[in-house]
């Protein structure tokens, strides 16, 4: 946009003497101003819808309403959020503003995680998105669940003990051979053995270690049976095995899965 700027200063033309060339009004100067005049007026813009193009700096304004619909907007203040922004210049912050934190950390919300709020199960069946789990007499705060992602699986076994929701069996076990305890909870087992002959004994392993020894070390064989009673937590192997003497007897094996 142009400013109108005067090229000639007819008001000093009265102020000369008669004859003098200057005094004279050309046609020439009055073209020029008018041009100058023109070009100003055509570059300025309407006091009514104006159309804009290039760079518009407006030093202060009061709008009304404003429609924007693209380009971005730098340098000014953070709109609160009663105005519809966050009252912040980072993420970080824009978390904090909004109540979208909790302690350190921030809390993401699904609408899966609607039929975990508060959902007492004194029976016991939490239904999630893909599995069907075991409750018993627990409590789910929502507040705590601050992942958008609950594997029902492990959260279910983390609330219940030993013995909820399992049965004593009796599976086919036999001496020398390691098993694995696969159920994706910990399963107690419980081993009873008649001991080999003199000096003879039969060893209980799990997870790699010896955890009970059953034998006799004096005298005949032994016909009172002998029992191990142990805790294998999930994942692990566990074996009962004839270390030394001859003729042991399994007379049961049984285990809390």
């Amino acid at each position: 946009m142009s400013n109108y700027t005067k090229s000639t200063n007819f008001a000093t033309k009265d102020n000369l003497t008669s004859g003098n060339p200057l005094k004279i009004v050309k046609g020439t100067e009055i073209n020029t101003e008018f041009d100058n005049i023109q070009t100003a007026v055509a570059t300025k813009a309407d006091l009514a819808s104006p159309t804009f193009t290039g760079t518009v700096v407006i030093p202060t304004a009061t709008i009304t309403t404003a429609n924007i619909s693209g380009g971005t907007i730098t340098g000014i203040t953070d709109i609160t959020v009663a105005d519809g922004g966050t009252g912040a210049s980072t993420a970080a912050n824009a978390r904090t503003n909004l109540g979208l934190v909790i302690g350190t950390n921030v809390q993401a919300w699904d609408a899966d995680l609607d039929t975990w709020a508060t959902k007492t199960a004194p029976n016991g069946t939490v239904v999630g998105t893909t599995d069907t789990q075991t409750l018993t007499n627990k409590t789910i705060n929502a507040s705590q669940l601050v992942s958008a992602s609950v594997n029902t699986t492990q959260l279910a076994i983390a609330v219940q003990p030993i013995g909820v929701g399992q049965t004593w069996q009796s599976p086919s076990r036999a001496f020398g051979t390691t098993y694995t305890n696969s159920t994706g909870r910990p399963i107690q087992v419980v081993i009873c053995v008649t001991p080999p002959a003199v000096n003879g004994y039969v060893q209980v392993v799990c997870g790699g270690v010896q955890i009970a020894v059953l034998g006799v070390v004096s005298g005949a064989q032994s016909t009172v049976p002998a029992t191990a009673c142990f805790i294998v937590p999930d994942g692990t192997t566990y074996s009962c095995s004839v270390i030394s003497g001859s003729s042991p007897s399994l007379q049961n094996w049984s285990e809390l899965r």
